[in-house]
């Protein structure tokens, strides 16, 4: 899920608002693309797919999560104004909540770790006095 890239992973080039915002709007273009032309069939979710992730690439905005979208519109014969509600909505929406701070989610070491279990075993010295 878009979510989970963009809180976990803030710092991937997938989580970028531009390629969640793009790259989720051009998946849709290229499902409906296929679909027009293809109509309603498994090789126009291929070709949809296929013509996402050649848009993403020359846009530079690739959102791998966003190559679902050229499967479903093909697929449920979605309308255009599907590309404007859920999908651009929701997009600018997810990047706007993200974009308040906050949210973001870094572990610098999981709690397994030795490494981890050093630093903060150093901390809890330094905070109680040691």
């Amino acid at each position: 899920m878009t979510i989970v890239l963009v809180m976990a992973l803030p710092d991937n080039e997938a989580a970028r608002p531009a390629a969640v915002i793009f790259g989720h709007l051009l998946s849709c273009i290229a499902g409906l693309a296929a679909l027009w032309t293809l109509g309603s069939n498994e090789i126009a979710m291929a070709a949809g797919v296929g013509l996402a992730t050649l848009l993403m690439l020359a846009a530079r905005a690739v959102h791998p999560r966003a190559g679902i979208n050229a499967f479903l519109v093909p697929a449920n014969a979605l309308s255009a104004s599907w590309v404007l509600n859920p999908i651009l909505l929701g997009s600018i929406l997810l990047v706007a909540f993200a974009a308040l701070g906050g949210f973001r989610v870094r572990i610098a070491a999981p709690a397994w770790r030795p490494d981890g279990w050093i630093k903060r075993q150093s901390q809890i010295g330094r905070c109680a006095g040691g």
